[in-house]
């Protein structure tokens, strides 16, 4: 994914502002996988970690250090 995925970024990262929980907790997953290349969609990521969901929480969490975002957000989150 990490090379090829570029252009399914900003689709993926819009999704999160619809996805019902399952779905964002996937496509936060998708997006880790993808890594650095979805750097760009690091606000999206980092606007889940407000989901109610501790699914979403955590693949937001994980997500955004995967993309290399701000994890800072992520720790009282998480802390929870």
């Amino acid at each position: 994914l990490k090379g090829r995925a570029a252009g399914v970024v900003k689709p993926l990262a819009d999704l999160l502002k619809d996805a019902a929980f399952g779905e964002k907790a996937e496509l936060l997953r998708t997006l880790a996988a993808i890594g650095p290349a979805a750097k760009s969609a690091a606000p999206a990521v980092a606007e889940s970690l407000k989901d109610g969901s501790h699914e979403v929480q955590a693949a937001a969490g994980l997500a955004l250090v995967a993309v290399g975002g701000d994890a800072t957000a992520a720790v009282p989150v998480l802390l929870k």
